[in-house]
């Protein structure tokens, strides 16, 4: 299981780019920098990407109310790998305050700067209704972005009052709650951005690519030679 790894520069460029503001529902924990956080290999909930023609990407992935069913909007991707519903037991979350959102810029070239304009959670029942909903947003603005879809870039978290707020979603059973999301950004220059899910405990997991496969058999095979030889010997 792969764990965030922060560095000086990371902290330090977090430090920089970032205005906090402490009414922000969803606030920013820390960034990261993460390999192997592509599309297919993490629990992605969103993907957006704007025209060029627009000041604003905006989309959304949800739970139609009246037939239980997801929605997608905006500029979301519909690809199964770009954006689809988790349950909080998919992504092995067991409270609120163990909810973590990644968010992932894929703006083209360095020192390119975003703003994210919006970005709210929801959680749905199994029934299709909405039982939590983050506080409105405070517009983040980040001077500098980790380039690349399978980068990892920065890790937001429910504030204390939210924490509160959904608390009592984890005393019953919750595992196969839904959880949705909405979010904009203005600044974009390529994209598209990615957003997954993850738990504190253990922010990313990714799945093992064939090359790490094939790297892991031929490991196996190199410890039965070994073995045989060893025991051949004896």
């Amino acid at each position: 299981m792969t764990a965030f790894r922060f560095t000086p520069w990371a902290l330090a460029s977090a430090l920089a780019m970032v205005g906090l503001q402490a009414n922000a529902a969803l606030t920013l924990v820390s960034p990261t920098v993460e390999s192997g956080a592509g599309l297919g290999h993490v629990n992605t909930v969103l993907t957006i990407q704007g025209s060029n023609k627009s000041p604003l990407e905006t989309g959304s992935v949800g739970v139609d109310s009246v037939s239980n069913t997801m929605t997608i909007t905006g500029d979301a991707k519909t690809g199964a790998s770009q954006t689809r519903l988790w349950t909080l037991g998919d992504i092995g979350v067991d409270s609120a305050s163990d909810l973590r959102l990644v968010f992932n810029a894929n703006e083209p070239g360095s020192g390119r700067d975003i703003t994210l304009t919006n970005l709210v959670l929801t959680i749905y029942d199994t029934s299709g209704a909405a039982v939590f909903s983050s506080s409105p947003f405070t517009p983040v603005h980040f001077d500098d972005t980790n380039a690349g879809i399978g980068t990892a870039g920065f890790v937001f978290g429910l504030d204390a009052a939210d924490v509160s707020a959904a608390s009592s979603i984890f005393a019953g059973s919750f595992d196969s709650f839904r959880v949705g999301l909405s979010a904009s950004a203005s600044g974009f220059a390529g994209g598209p951005e990615t957003f997954f899910l993850a738990s504190a405990a253990a922010p990313v997991s990714p799945v093992p690519e064939p090359s790490t496969f094939a790297l892991f058999a031929a490991g196996f095979a190199a410890i039965g030679a070994v073995v045989r030889r060893r025991s051949s010997a004896g």
